[in-house]
């Protein structure tokens, strides 16, 4: 994965790599009481009746709220864990990282900004693992964001990473940190990455020793 120049997506709402959205349970009481009465017509009671079924749409209506916090709590858990599985791939032997890469992405890709083909992508990174064929890719704990819009189908994954590589053969060494961003969309069945960029914040850093694989 080669690190890009600086480029600025907006968050729309973020969540700390551990924090979980909080839960809400809710409680509606439903008390009926039966009893055989002339039907005799009553302007108050009418209100009344009419007050009441509005508290009770009132109170079922956080239910809905409910299931939005959970379906973006487990989209957040999955981008989150979509996001790790991606960065350790390109820790991977090259075959083993050109060969699963592909299932990462959709058909097209937003890459550093310009929209590309996955296959065009794909191919840009088998230049790079060939040019740096020992990787070691790792998230700093704690520096991993996920936001996940409540009106779309999309998260994000913002997260700082520390990375090493090497070449042998070219006696190269490059490492430091940098940060990276990928965009989720769960459209599909299974998520995805619709876009991806990344840029070096400081080279010549050892990696961190409590860095996440």
């Amino acid at each position: 994965m080669a690190p890009e120049p600086a480029h600025t997506y907006p968050l729309i709402h973020s969540t700390r790599e551990g924090d979980m959205l909080p839960a809400f349970r809710f409680y509606i009481a439903l008390s009926c009481s039966l009893a055989w009465h002339p039907v005799v017509a009553n302007p108050q009671s009418s209100q009344a009746q009419a007050v009441k079924s509005s508290g009770d749409a009132e109170r079922a209506e956080p239910s809905e709220t409910a299931k939005l916090t959970e379906k973006l709590a487990t989209r957040t858990r999955a981008a989150r864990e979509l996001a790790l599985n991606y960065i350790n791939l390109w820790s991977a032997p090259n075959p083993v990282a050109l060969a699963f890469a592909p299932s990462f992405y959709g058909s097209v890709v937003r890459f550093h900004g310009s929209v590309r083909s996955a296959a065009s992508v794909i191919a840009e990174k088998r230049r790079f693992v060939q040019r740096w064929p020992n990787r070691d890719y790792r998230y700093r704990p704690g520096e991993t964001f996920v936001g996940c819009e409540a009106k779309s189908d999309y998260c994000t994954v913002w997260s700082i990473f520390d990375f090493s590589a090497t070449n042998a053969e070219t006696k190269r060494h490059s490492r430091g940190i940098a940060e990276h961003e990928l965009i989720v969309s769960f459209e599909s069945e299974r998520p995805i990455i619709v876009s991806e960029k990344s840029r070096v914040l400081l080279r010549g850093v050892a990696l961190h020793a409590d860095a996440q694989r």
